[in-house]
């Protein structure tokens, strides 16, 4: 009696064993890849916050020195609206590390049309943020 329970108990092991491991890999790796795309979001988060705020004062800055003037004296012209555009847009690039920009191309593929279409966004949403 004893001796098919030791045979069974080696069956089982041999069986049992090889799926368990199997299991607890897969498991242990799932996890490192959620962590790694934590740490990637959290990251990608950062960066599009500081990338936000230099596109809101990048804007705010040529509507204050270039803008204004012009709408004043009723000179704002297609134009002029995109001389402000590319004004904006280079005073948020001389800004950006180079890692800030590997993260956009990362993510969004071409940086000008990132830029761009966030300058755009916040030029519709009134400059309110």
């Amino acid at each position: 009696m004893s001796s098919i329970l030791a045979i069974i108990w080696q069956i089982v092991l041999i069986v049992v064993l090889p799926v368990l491991t199997s299991v607890l890999t897969y498991a242990a790796k799932t996890f490192i890849d959620i962590k790694i795309g934590e740490i990637k979001d959290k990251k990608v988060k950062k960066v599009l916050s500081q990338v936000t705020d230099t596109i809101i004062n990048s804007v705010d800055t040529v509507q204050q020195t270039f803008v204004e003037d012009l709408k004043k004296n009723g000179e704002f012209t297609k134009a002029a609206q995109e001389q402000a555009l590319e004004k904006a847009s280079q005073m948020i690039r001389e800004q950006l590390t180079n890692e800030v920009k590997q993260v956009i191309v990362d993510n969004y593929n071409d940086i000008e049309m990132f830029i761009t279409s966030q300058i755009e966004s916040y030029i519709k949403n009134g400059l309110k943020r």
